[in-house]
């Protein structure tokens, strides 16, 4: 995963080994909050966009249940942080990204070779 700044936007880019197409839900909400548990998830930021992918298979090996591994945004951008990984069932994985500023218009979009799904936030 990662997060890029370019003009008018910002890029949150989550790359997936393997094929076929993921798929995506993505809304802002006013608090993070894991699924299943319930348990609050500290997101910086005005904004909270919360992305749920589909149709994926949980990371082999991963050994760091509990963590949430947080990905800065970049100084000065839209993207204030991601927090990745945050929550995975049945082939999602649910994430916040953090926004400068709240409500930014957002678009979803997936890619192949390699999979990826994109989200562009203007700036």
């Amino acid at each position: 995963m990662r997060v890029g700044q370019h003009p008018g936007f910002d890029r949150v880019v989550y790359e997936f080994a393997g094929t076929g197409t993921p798929g995506w839900r993505a809304r802002y909400v006013d608090g993070a909050f894991q699924d299943n548990s319930g348990k609050p998830i500290s997101v910086a930021g005005d904004g909270i966009l919360q992305i749920y992918i589909n149709r994926i298979a949980f990371p082999s090996g991963d050994t760091e249940t509990g963590s949430f591994p947080l990905v800065p945004g970049t100084p000065g951008g839209v993207v204030t942080e991601v927090r990745e990984g945050v929550s995975w069932s049945e082939g999602d994985m649910q994430s916040f990204i953090g926004t400068a500023r709240p409500e930014r218009p957002f678009t979803v979009f997936t890619l192949s070779e390699p999979t990826r799904v994109v989200v562009d936030i203007a700036a």
